[in-house]
């Protein structure tokens, strides 16, 4: 018995998948490859292209194939607003890399831009919408005047329920426009997670080295911290709503995979309280874009209580992307390595169903 066609929703999915794999090894193939050609409805590509952050990736992997002339169009327009943009916030970025080399405070530029022009084998596919800085909190006065220097002016926070604390983290923008500037002061922006964790950011202070930004001194993480990072990121900040920051995260194990010491990062994972956390991204990336992670390494990090195995089996069985107030994610909410935690998580669904209520309404 033949198995019935591909809907057009799952044809669109497909070609996501196959987007976000594009240009990374072992994954050679078209995008459109496998794809009835009949089903491929654009209007509904793009705009979750879009949402996932792939725009320029979708641009770049569709070069050479057969598509409509005005699709073809409205991606080499995309294009170049991406490559302006691109622009626009490499200028800023320098302006303020420079204007802290000056004042000597040390920083580690974050994801977009640093992974782009330092990790990524193809820098023209990673775009981004702010800049993220680790800074340490001691340093916050100083780098606040600096940014006020440069007409920066900090961003007015979203209303927050009253029993939320502020998170490790304030945001700046400039009325002349450009993107926003994000200071982090720990490597989560919950602070929830960071009490249920044990997180150290000095020893990701201690054990960063000296780097190169558009030019410019920086600071960058260690290679395992930074993966670990970009998966925290993923998995807590976004609870994995966009397909490109699960790029990211191949992208650096294939950037340093002759280096990357597997053992540490179990150990500082372990340690830090985060395999409820870190285990996730990473499965993700091994079993969708073929990441070279050792069976063994994820083993050592891989969180054995129940809740975890549920939420485990729904990300590898998933047809669709999850949105990150869903009930797939919802399981991943109550994921803490330790069970008192896991316990108050639990207690707290009542209120936390209300906020999903709220502003998943807004999304």
């Amino acid at each position: 018995m033949k198995n019935p066609p591909p809907t057009p929703n799952e044809v669109t999915q497909k070609i996501i998948l196959n987007c976000v794999r594009w240009g990374l090894p072992n994954f050679n193939a078209s995008i459109l490859e496998d794809v009835p050609k009949d089903e491929i409805n654009w209007n509904g590509i793009i705009p979750l292209a879009r949402e996932h952050g792939l725009l320029p990736l979708l641009c770049k992997a569709t070069q050479s194939e057969k598509i409509p002339e005005d699709i073809r169009d409205m991606f080499k327009k995309e294009y170049l607003n991406f490559q302006i943009s691109t622009l626009i916030g490499n200028n800023v970025l320098l302006e303020i890399l420079k204007a802290l080399n000056e004042k000597k405070n040390p920083t580690i530029p974050l994801k977009g831009p640093f992974l782009a022009e330092n990790i990524y084998s193809l820098k023209e596919i990673r775009g981004y919408t702010d800049l993220d800085l680790l800074v340490k909190e001691n340093d916050l006065p100083t780098i606040e005047n600096l940014l006020a220097k440069l007409n920066y002016k900090p961003l007015a926070e979203t209303p927050k329920f009253k029993w939320e604390e502020p998170y490790p983290e304030k945001v700046f923008e400039k009325k002349a426009g450009g993107p926003p500037v994000e200071l982090q002061w720990n490597i989560i922006g919950k602070t929830s997670y960071l009490k249920s964790s044990n997180f150290d950011v000095s020893e990701i202070w201690n054990e960063s080295s000296g780097g190169k930004l558009l030019g410019q001194e920086i600071l960058q993480m260690k290679p395992e911290h930074l993966l670990i990072y970009l998966s925290l990121h993923f998995a807590i900040t976004h609870r994995f709503e966009r397909l490109i920051w699960l790029r990211d995260i191949a992208e650096v194990i294939n950037f340093y995979e002759k280096s990357l010491d597997w053992d540490y990062l179990s150990k500082c994972i372990i340690k830090w309280q985060a395999k409820s956390f870190v285990y996730f991204p990473l499965l993700l990336a091994k079993n969708l874009l073929k990441a070279n992670i050792p069976d063994e390494a994820l083993k050592k990090i891989r969180p054995n209580y129940f809740l975890a195995r549920i939420f485990e089996k729904k990300l590898l069985t998933m047809k669709t992307w999850p949105k990150k107030y869903s009930l797939t994610t919802l399981f991943f909410l109550v994921s803490r390595d330790k069970l008192a935690y896991r316990l108050k998580t639990i207690l707290a669904l009542p209120w936390q169903a209300i906020r999903w209520r709220i502003f998943g309404k807004t999304r």
